[in-house]
């Protein structure tokens, strides 16, 4: 496939040059010469009425998915179409999701929208790219940016298992075990890197005391005393505590 060429300055989508057409996933589609802001969304795949919220207040659209009940293709076309745009960036936030993104980013391709789908394992890494999302901007440069930021976080997590225990994750690797999310989250913290470390931010799950938002703080500022961190109750159910630092 040939390499994205730019018209009036801006790279039009990836796929052999047909004039206004383009070659997507072998459907010739047509685009416009040049991307206008209001033509680009942000898309999340995203759970937790306190995490959503903050998302879209952002400025992105939100497609309901979690690890119990994650999206499927019917579901991330709809939500892409309903963006109104000719480009739509989809954050996965689920390493899971990402083959069914693509297989809706080829489905949409069809009906004339350009869904890219970013590399984006984990929702710590969906709030620090929302949070240089810049629609009103060069639209190559905000990309990047979300891009860029999506991926920069290192990620902990303490993840609810049956049975009431809980595990321990950082960077998807198992750290702990325990019978109670304060037993799982000391390993968790221990496990983040603090070394140009500048930014944290905690999601809690819907349901979870607001105090345990506190610990968590006071935990991350015990190892960097100057980091910033933010803190947001109503995340996915089925994490108690994520983190994610950069």
């Amino acid at each position: 496939m040939a390499d994205a060429k730019k018209a009036n300055g801006t790279e039009t989508p990836p796929g052999r040059d047909l004039g206004n057409l383009r070659l997507i996933w072998g459907h010739a589609i047509r685009y416009p010469g040049r991307i206008a802001a209001a033509s680009l969304a942000l898309l999340v795949a995203a759970s937790g009425e306190g995490l959503v919220g903050v998302l879209r207040a952002a400025g992105a659209q939100v497609v309901q998915s979690s690890p119990g009940r994650r999206a499927g293709i019917g579901e991330l076309v709809q939500a892409a179409e309903a963006c109104g745009a000719t480009r739509v960036v989809l954050l996965p936030a689920d390493s899971h999701l990402v083959l069914l993104a693509q297989e809706a980013a080829r489905q949409v391709a069809q009906r004339g929208v350009w869904l890219q789908v970013v590399e984006c394992p984990s929702l710590q890494g969906a709030v620090a790219a929302v949070a240089v999302w810049d629609p009103a901007g060069d639209v190559e440069k905000s990309v990047r940016a979300v891009a860029t930021a999506a991926s920069s976080t290192t990620d902990g997590a303490v993840r609810a298992l049956e049975g009431g225990r809980v595990v321990g994750l950082v960077g998807g690797r198992e750290v702990s075990r325990a019978e109670d999310v304060p037993g799982a989250l000391a390993e968790v913290i221990a496990a983040l890197p603090t070394r140009g470390v500048e930014l944290a931010t905690v999601v809690l799950g819907e349901g979870q005391d607001p105090s345990l938002g506190k610990v968590v703080e006071s935990s991350l500022r015990l190892r960097r005393r100057s980091l910033e961190v933010q803190v947001i109750e109503g995340g996915p159910a089925a994490f108690p505590v994520l983190v994610g630092v950069e």
